[in-house]
């Protein structure tokens, strides 16, 4: 399996790296210029969230070195999403970093991103990443490479309306609360929420509410993904 990932990371090194870049360079235009706390939040999701299904369709010939290459089927479906996780958990790690030392030594006054570079934000951010991932990976794996990489694409666009929406719904959800923030707190605002949430039922209880449910749908996708490639007719296994 390690075999596997190390071949992904040599083959499409490229492609993280510029994933990287529109991160940091997002988050650079929200920091510096826009000053917009949405922004900046946006960035830390979208770009590392489409890093595991980006490195599952270059894989153009995925098939061929399933069946070349001594390993399962099951063991290729694992190393994707392995690889895929972890290239993505890497990118927000670093985007993380790079926001809290420019608001620790460079920004510091104006949006306060203290709740989002830290664990509590990791651990927001971490939930659409594995989950969104968790529903693509099985129609990539069930269905043909254009087929599913159309069914991706129709998901993502679904996904990024959504995201965009539901902004502005829970941006006038606290407006209609006579909550007091500024235009650049929207995210920061959330975070708030979020961790007078964890604050009222208790970090552990929020921990394995978390865990316990992005585990559940990435382990019914890992099954998916195994039982469809599985049963995919390209000889082999």
């Amino acid at each position: 399996m390690l075999t596997l990932i190390r071949k992904d990371y040599i083959a499409f090194g490229h492609l993280l790296f510029f994933q990287l870049l529109l991160t940091l360079g997002m988050m650079s235009f929200g920091l510096f210029i826009d000053k917009r706390g949405t922004m900046t939040f946006i960035a830390l999701i979208l770009y590392p969230l489409i890093v595991p299904t980006l490195l599952l369709i270059n894989d153009k010939r995925y098939f061929e070195l399933c069946n070349a290459m001594p390993n399962s089927r099951r063991i290729f479906v694992f190393s994707k999403y392995v690889g895929g996780f972890a290239a993505s958990f890497a990118i927000i790690l670093i985007g993380m970093s790079y926001g809290y030392l420019v608001t620790r030594y460079i920004i510091t006054e104006g949006v306060n991103f203290s709740p989002v570079f830290g664990l509590r934000g990791f651990s927001f951010i971490l939930i659409p990443v594995v989950l969104i991932n968790s529903i693509t990976f099985p129609i990539f794996f069930k269905f043909s490479r254009e087929k599913g990489s159309i069914a991706l694409f129709v998901l993502f666009g679904m996904i990024l309306i959504g995201l965009l929406v539901g902004v502005v719904f829970v941006e006038k959800g606290i407006q209609a609360a006579n909550m007091q923030y500024s235009e650049q707190e929207v995210f920061p605002m959330l975070m708030q929420r979020l961790a007078k949430y964890i604050d009222r039922i208790g970090v552990n209880q929020f921990l394995f509410q978390l865990f316990a449910g992005t585990a559940g749908v990435l382990g019914i996708s890992v099954m998916l993904s195994i039982w469809g490639f599985s049963n995919k007719d390209i000889g082999g296994e």
